[in-house]
């Protein structure tokens, strides 16, 4: 009897031993699944950059634009300087900025009566493209320019008027950067899938006007970890949809409530600070003291870098489950976001793992 239940106990052992295998072959094929699938939600307000990190993963990790992708490009870049010429003359006009040449007067008379509101021009508009070239270095646009803050006017629209000759050309083709610095407005929910050393991501592109966060929610099950992205250098700009709203203010408050939903209580979040370029230029003209009553590090670059850095770190005090990773980017900077998307792929896998005790 006793030999009996000898043989029994090593059945049991036995079989007990290939449970265990089965289950570690088991545990090892779904790390390996959560590994490879990574979900990051880009969230932030509107016009901080966050269809341009998605364009950038295409660049860097995909096989990036097509030559179709690039033509159909050529319409929204023409419509992006149509439309920073037009804000421009528009704030000249509201801003009682006075025109003395009798040719910008006859410029500016010429883009309010000629250009449409869609921008809809092409190569072949040569006047249009010959009278833009010629505002754009005129003083009266300069100074319009240079109080960009008091107006709501494109980023990109000195990129792309300081390099108007070339895209003006019959035979223009959008180049990388073209295609990353033009500005569609985002609404709906855009996916985009992309492999970085053996990692699938699914990175999810929401709107970030406030009438399209209502969707956010739509995207927050199964979130692997979250991107927010904040333009530094909005500090002196409000919201297109509220002229009263201060827009780091309103990035502020957005995160503070993403920070807190209880839905997204275990997600990690890396914080990308954008437009760090833009900032640099910025604060050696406009005191962010004008707008936060708490700065008070001058025309300093650096301060001011830390000084909105701190903001935030405030709001995402780190718990035993979550930590803020904050980073400094350039969007339109490919070899920045290829750096800094390094790190935040380990520290969102990291976390990933750690969250089914798989690390």
């Amino acid at each position: 009897m006793n030999c009996f239940a000898g043989l029994c106990s090593s059945q049991d052992e036995q079989d007990a031993s290939q449970k265990n295998m089965a289950i570690n072959k088991d545990l090892k094929r779904y790390r390996k699944s959560f590994e490879n699938q990574l979900r990051l939600l880009l969230l932030g307000a509107g016009e901080s950059g966050k269809s341009t990190i998605v364009k950038q993963m295409r660049v860097i990790y995909s096989t990036g634009f097509s030559t179709k992708e690039r033509e159909q490009m050529k319409k929204p870049i023409y419509s992006n300087i149509c439309n920073s010429i037009k804000t421009m003359i528009e704030f000249i006009e509201q801003a009682d900025i006075p025109l003395e040449d009798s040719q910008l007067i006859e410029d500016t008379e010429w883009m309010t009566n000629n250009v449409a509101e869609d921008g809809s021009v092409t190569a072949e508009n040569s006047e249009f493209f010959d009278r833009a070239e010629r505002l754009w270095h005129s003083d009266v646009i300069q100074e319009a320019y240079r109080r960009a803050n008091e107006y709501q006017l494109l980023d990109s629209t000195k990129y792309f008027f300081d390099d108007i000759e070339r895209i003006r050309k019959l035979d223009y083709l959008p180049s990388d950067q073209d295609m990353l610095q033009a500005r569609i407005i985002t609404t709906g929910i855009f996916e985009t899938k992309f492999i970085v050393k053996g990692a699938t991501f699914h990175m999810f592109d929401v709107g970030g006007q406030r009438s399209e966060r209502r969707k956010w929610i739509q995207c927050f099950a199964d979130v692997t970890g979250i991107i927010y992205i904040v333009a530094t250098s909005a500090y002196n700009q409000y919201l297109r949809e509220d002229t009263s709203q201060n827009r780091l203010v309103e990035s502020l408050e957005l995160f503070t409530s993403i920070w807190k939903n209880r839905w997204l209580s275990q997600v990690s979040v890396v914080l990308f600070l954008n437009k760090c370029d833009l900032l640099k230029e910025k604060i050696e003209v406009s005191d962010m003291g004008d707008y936060f009553d708490d700065y008070d590090g001058g025309c300093d670059y650096e301060n001011a870098k830390g000084f909105i850095r701190s903001k935030f770190l405030a709001i995402g005090i780190a718990t035993e489950t979550r930590r803020l990773y904050p980073h400094f980017t350039i969007a339109t900077d490919t070899a920045n976001i290829k750096r800094v998307f390094t790190d935040v792929k380990d520290i969102i896998l990291h976390f990933h793992l750690a969250e089914f005790g798989l690390v």
